[in-house]
């Protein structure tokens, strides 16, 4: 199935800067940037943290996975020299502005809104409030950015969007839906029983809350998420009216029987030619999210790398 609600996410080094941000907030600590008189990068009680020793203690913790994330970010640099792909200023502000932001709800919710004060407290000890925030923020997460969507364009240059691929994304969309009910059991045998008491006039969601073992789905009388009409799932029953069962089907979570409960039709109404640029941008962030990973292995594989830190 296609994933519609996939996105990109932070990358280690903003997760480990955001991380200290947070640690620092909530402990009600103030953290320095640096001792311009010499090395210390924190003063506590009189004793001082030195830079060095701040160097050496995220190369011991985190140096392993932050030298993968540089490598990888060298080589991605390489590769769009080469083939001569740039990004606009419009294209790295657009994501970076919408991760701040996204950060910026993470940390406020940490501080609750029942507490709505306390972040701004925070802020103030440290010399910031939230524009300031907002500023330093915005120059962690663009140094990763950058690197990131260098990654994309270069990996979305390998990708055809086929038209089967457009079509899922529609009726996930904008199709009708099968609302559909589900019994699951370890065994073959036991499913036999249950679907012969099923067409005795068994009840079917009473059956799946105390037999099943797909928990989340038991407890709402089987009742699956709305199933869309091109999935496996979905051709499978097209052939099923309201109310009609399947035979056992096996999958690899168990033996199924299901329950054609209904179709559900569309929140909104959407021509296919008229939604195709659309689906076309979300059929290819799919699959870009989906070929990231082995494009970079590849990259990594093929490349003259001597790691030191090893």
């Amino acid at each position: 199935m296609i994933d519609i609600k996939s996105d990109s996410c932070c990358s280690f080094f903003l997760i480990v800067a955001l991380t200290v941000t947070l640690i620092c907030f909530s402990t009600r600590t103030v953290c320095f940037g640096g001792d311009s008189k010499g090395n210390a990068v924190a003063t506590i009680n009189g004793e001082d943290i030195s830079r060095t020793e701040l160097a050496d203690f995220l190369i011991d913790s985190f140096g392993k996975e932050g030298m993968e994330i540089l490598i990888r970010r060298v080589l991605v640099q390489q590769v769009a020299k080469k083939d001569n792909v740039v990004l606009t200023e419009g294209e790295v502000k657009e994501r970076v502005d919408r991760l701040v932001e996204l950060e910026l709800d993470k940390i406020k919710k940490r501080y609750g809104a029942d507490n709505p004060d306390a972040l701004k407290a925070d802020l103030i000890k440290m010399g910031y409030d939230e524009d300031k925030l907002r500023e330093k923020l915005v120059e962690r997460v663009e140094v990763d950015v950058r690197p990131q969507l260098l990654a994309e364009k270069l990996v979305k240059r390998t990708i055809t969007v086929k038209d089967d691929e457009l079509k899922e994304a529609y009726e996930e969309l904008y199709g009708e839906k099968y609302q559909v009910r589900q019994i699951v059991v370890s065994l073959k045998e036991d499913a036999d029983k249950l679907l012969t008491q099923l067409k005795a006039g068994a009840d079917f969601a009473k059956l799946a809350n105390e037999r099943s073992i797909d928990r989340p789905t038991a407890a709402k009388g089987g009742m699956m998420d709305p199933v869309n009409k091109v999935s496996s799932l979905g051709k499978a029953i097209s052939v099923l009216k309201k109310g009609d069962i399947t035979e056992v089907i096996q999958s690899r979570n168990g033996f199924h029987i299901f329950l054609m409960d209904g179709v559900i039709p569309p929140a909104e109404t959407r021509s296919y030619e008229d939604a195709l640029p659309d689906l076309k941008k979300i059929v290819t962030a799919v699959n870009i999210k989906k070929r990231s990973g082995p494009w970079f292995l590849n990259l990594v594989e093929s490349a003259n790398i001597k790691n030191y830190l090893e």
